[in-house]
């Protein structure tokens, strides 16, 4: 006799106890060439699963929750704003609204420094001969007398050309012969000025278009 089995299978996720799986034999039905002896008369048969304890609702939907942590790096923002007597109407501009700047960004709980790379000082004044305009930081941002004002500003004298700033910026960050503070286009070393774990913003100030040569020495 043929025994015709029929089971349900439950995946995903189940309320309740345990599922059960039956299987009912069907009508017998003649003997196909197999003989399995006398015909056996089979009732319905319930195979239960085994007590493994209350069913966990939620244990075939598992899920994690995890929650993600903001950590707002240092900046460090360097300024190199050229000298040329052309640039003061935006030098003005400069000085006037740096403070604003760095409110700015006070506000936004970050630890932030300014560093300056121009000429320091008030208005208009010569540098080696050449006319030059200056830039001086006040206060609150910038300390007394266009002083430094630790740890948030510094400024670096460096008497910033007009087609020159980036090759300028890299040099004397370098330290390259040309860009010392005994060349003209140079300045004291201002690495150290740097925090390592800080991203860098570079923000240039020119009114003119900057280019980038191989230079060694004064001149």
């Amino acid at each position: 006799m043929r025994l015709g089995l029929a089971a349900l299978l439950l995946v995903g996720c189940t309320i309740g106890n345990p599922p059960t799986i039956s299987m009912d034999a069907g009508p017998g039905l003649p003997d196909a060439g197999f003989d399995g002896g006398a015909e056996a008369d089979a009732g319905p048969f319930d195979a239960a699963l085994p007590d493994a304890g209350p069913l966990d609702p939620d244990a075939a939907c598992a899920m994690a929750a995890v929650t993600a942590e903001v950590e707002r790096q240092p900046v460090d923002i360097i300024w190199m704003v050229d000298n040329s007597t052309s640039m003061q109407p935006a030098i003005d501009q400069v000085t006037a609204g740096l403070n604003a700047f760095a409110d700015l960004i006070a506000a936004r709980d970050l630890d932030y420094r300014v560093i300056m790379l121009s000429l320091r000082g008030e208005g208009a004044g010569t540098h080696l001969g050449s006319a030059r305009y200056q830039v001086c930081i006040p206060e609150p941002l910038g300390g007394p007398g266009c002083a430094d004002h630790a740890p948030r500003f510094f400024q670096v004298e460096i008497d910033v050309r007009s087609t020159q700033p980036l090759e300028q910026l890299l040099g004397s960050l370098g330290q390259t012969d040309g860009y010392l503070a005994s060349d003209d286009r140079g300045s004291g070393p201002w690495l150290d000025l740097l925090r390592p774990e800080a991203t860098k913003t570079i923000v240039v100030v020119t009114d003119d278009n900057a280019r980038m040569v191989v230079r060694s020495g004064s001149g």
